[in-house]
């Protein structure tokens, strides 16, 4: 059985409120339909937790790594070779995660 959990912060105290899931509010997917490119991901100011990768094709569903923070990803997007075996490949892969302009959902 699936039940809604929501965190609130009031005063000093952090109540978790436990509900009946609601059908205009859905748990999060995130799809990847690109056919050579791997999306990597991950919630925005959590940068010691790990990028989560999807394959092309790939669908995942998705929860906030820190509920109290910001509700927002950040998002990198790498050809299919990024996840082949190589110097190169890893070369490429560690310019993605931590080059270029963050991209906010």
């Amino acid at each position: 059985r699936n039940v809604r959990v929501d965190m609130r912060a009031i005063h000093n105290s952090v109540f978790l409120v436990v509900r009946e899931p609601s059908s205009e509010n859905p748990p999060y997917r995130i799809e990847n339909r690109a056919m050579n490119h791997f999306i990597f991901f991950r919630q925005r100011g959590c940068n010691s937790y790990p990028w989560n990768i999807l394959k092309p094709g790939e669908t995942r569903d998705y929860c906030w790594e820190e509920p109290m923070k910001s509700h927002k990803l950040t998002v990198r997007v790498g050809s299919i070779n990024v996840h082949l075996y190589g110097e190169e490949s890893q070369d490429e892969l560690q310019s993605i995660l931590e080059e270029g302009d963050d991209s906010d959902f």
